[in-house]
């Protein structure tokens, strides 16, 4: 066990504006029962906090030099000293990691130049006719993971001397019957106001939130081996790209999770994408490959028999770039008399699992 030393400190509060008359919500200051009346500002708020609860200066006495920041759900979010002496070699105060985005993450900000200085772009800032825009992989490349490389005394400077202006995201709620305004900052947006700011293109191993069973999937399994605590690519996986995984709503209790994988996780060394809903329970030995050699298993129940359809995705063309659904897709659908459906005479037939298994030659 390392020698470590935890630092904790609070975060601010602030009210919700009242959209109508632009008061505060709160008319009393902050305690447990108007709580709901307050809201975190963000975590662009994160340098104003360090500096106000002594902790900035208390790590700087300490002969402390930089800081690392980062969302606490990112898995993938672990110290780097290549990049803290590339930050150093450099002479920055402040350096933003991003990543190529994917599909996944066509909400996620991203960097862009304005008067000649770089700012983070959020989704909730583009308006509606370019959002369009913002989520082409191919016009807006990488996104910003938030790990964030920053030299404290820089951060002493600007927040000492009330320099940490940062544009702030607009959103609007609805909080006890009335139509509030949520003005929130984000860390990465700060970056204009350091000296030799980077924006640092890094793996997509350094960006793996957990917000969901799906992302613990990903992460539980051979997809990934740490090395030096820090979680990276299995050499075996012979493309960068994260498979997609969307597993269905009877996966999302940790109980319901942990028996649905008792054997444990698949391997998924060769996939791309995986989706599944249903009373699924996976066995032992299992391996997951692509969608194009992937079958669907759609297990249907009338009568109390189970009727189980092979439905064979695509010809060729990745589901990924088509699309994945639970309804027959291919050839072998069912037909009926002006489209596709279930066998008639039959009455309704009710999914109630989907798994996906390879096809065989």
């Amino acid at each position: 066990m390392h020698n470590l030393s935890i630092h904790t400190f609070n975060q601010s509060c602030y009210p919700f504006i009242v959209k109508e008359t632009m008061l505060p919500l709160p008319n009393t200051k902050y305690d447990r029962s108007t709580r709901e009346k307050w809201f975190p500002p963000g975590h662009g708020d994160v340098y104003n906090a360090l500096f106000e609860s002594g902790l900035l200066e208390n790590l700087i006495n300490q002969g402390k030099e930089y800081i690392f920041i980062s969302n606490v759900d990112n898995l993938g979010a672990t110290v780097n000293l290549d990049m803290l002496y590339h930050m150093i070699n450099e002479d920055s105060e402040f350096v933003m990691e991003v990543t190529e985005k994917t599909r996944a993450d066509v909400q996620g900000g991203t960097l862009v130049s304005y008067k000649n200085k770089p700012h983070l772009l959020e989704a909730s800032q583009v308006p509606p006719e370019h959002m369009d825009d913002f989520r082409a992989i191919n016009k807006f490349e990488t996104f910003n993971t938030n790990n964030l490389w920053v030299n404290l005394r820089a951060i002493q400077r600007l927040v000492a001397q009330d320099l940490i202006d940062i544009e702030p995201l607009v959103t609007f709620r609805t909080v006890k019957n009335h139509k509030v305004v949520q003005l929130e900052t984000a860390a990465g947006e700060a970056i204009h106001l350091f000296k030799n700011f980077i924006g640092l293109k890094v793996p997509r191993s350094r960006f793996l939130p957990v917000k969901s069973s799906s992302d613990l999937f990903l992460v539980q399994s051979n997809l990934y081996q740490i090395k030096h605590g820090s979680l990276i690519m299995n050499p075996a996986r012979t493309t960068p790209t994260i498979p997609i995984v969307k597993l269905g709503l009877e996966f999302q209790s940790a109980k319901e999770y942990l028996a649905r994988f008792e054997h444990g996780i698949p391997n998924i060394t060769e996939l791309d994408h995986l989706t599944v809903a249903g009373d699924v329970k996976f066995g032992s030995n299992i391996s997951l490959k692509v969608c194009t050699s992937m079958c669907l298993i759609e297990v249907l129940s009338y009568a109390g028999k189970l009727i189980q359809m092979l439905l064979r995705i695509g010809n060729g063309d990745s589901c990924c770039e088509r699309r994945c659904s639970h309804r027959p897709a291919g050839r072998n659908r069912v037909r009926k008399q002006g489209g596709y459906g279930q066998p008639s005479n039959l009455g309704p037939l009710i999914p109630v699992a989907y798994a996906v298994e390879p096809i065989g030659d």
